[in-house]
């Protein structure tokens, strides 16, 4: 009687095994720190422990840097309104630092759109200026009252009705060293010299105008090292319009 043989399975109709853990994979899930990147810049890291120090904020110490400098002003805004924002949710020190940054800034960019307007205005409008910053083919003397050159002047564009005009910044010589009266009258002499120089060969003045002067400033009694007058042509009535040195002024019709 021979014995039986076991039973044993194909290893094609084997039951496969159970995988193991290792084997088994899960499906890919999103980093919460990659998904939130630009909310924890705005916002900043919220520190667990209620009674731990958050610390100083980087940001906020960051915007005082283009307040102080001026020209990075854009910059600043951003750097203190995001550091305000995390300061509020984290607690961190240095709010003044934000608001010192912010106040800074605001202040740069106020100036600096202020400068932009006037760069772009001075053509139109009418500046007071010291009359020893005049240069040679400046116009000055909006209203015909009171024109003259003084310490303080009111400036306009040659190209609107004016009643002064400067022609020359004459040297006085050695007049500078006289009397009073010496000083005066080597003023009118050096200025009345170099008038015909200034105008066109077919140029005239109006009939009205004179020669005005003003003298130099900084000279005393002992010391008179500032010998230059200002000249200027002044018209307390009609006045022109454009430059005298340019031949196409053109005085305004008489009022009836």
């Amino acid at each position: 009687m021979s014995a039986e043989e076991p039973n044993i399975p194909d290893a094609d109709t084997q039951a496969p095994a159970p995988a193991s853990d290792s084997d088994r994979t899960d499906p890919p899930t999103e980093r919460p720190e990659q998904s939130a990147a630009f909310k924890s810049f705005v916002l900043g890291q919220v520190e667990s422990d209620p009674d731990a120090r958050p610390g100083w904020s980087r940001l906020a110490i960051a915007s005082l840097v283009p307040g102080v400098v001026g020209f990075l002003w854009p910059v600043g805004l951003v750097l203190a309104v995001v550091a305000l924002v995390r300061i509020r949710r984290t607690r961190q020190d240095g709010r003044w630092a934000a608001v010192t940054g912010l106040v800074l800034c605001a202040i740069w960019a106020i100036f600096g759109t202020s400068l932009l307007w006037k760069g772009t205005s001075d053509g139109e409008h009418i500046r007071t200026i010291s009359g020893y910053d005049l240069k040679v083919g400046d116009c000055f003397g909006p209203e015909p009252a009171g024109v003259s050159l003084g310490r303080e002047v009111a400036t306009v564009p040659c190209s609107q009705l004016h009643h002064g005009e400067v022609f020359a910044l004459a040297d006085m010589g050695d007049a500078v060293y006289g009397s009073t009266a010496d000083r005066a009258d080597g003023a009118a002499k050096a200025c009345a010299a170099t008038a015909a120089g200034y105008l066109p060969p077919d140029r005239t003045v109006p009939v009205s105008a004179r020669i005005d002067y003003l003298m130099p400033l900084g000279n005393n009694v002992v010391l008179r090292p500032h010998r230059t007058v200002i000249c200027a042509f002044v018209d307390p009535d009609t006045g022109w319009t454009g430059s005298l040195r340019e031949g196409t002024t053109s005085a305004p019709a008489p009022t009836p």
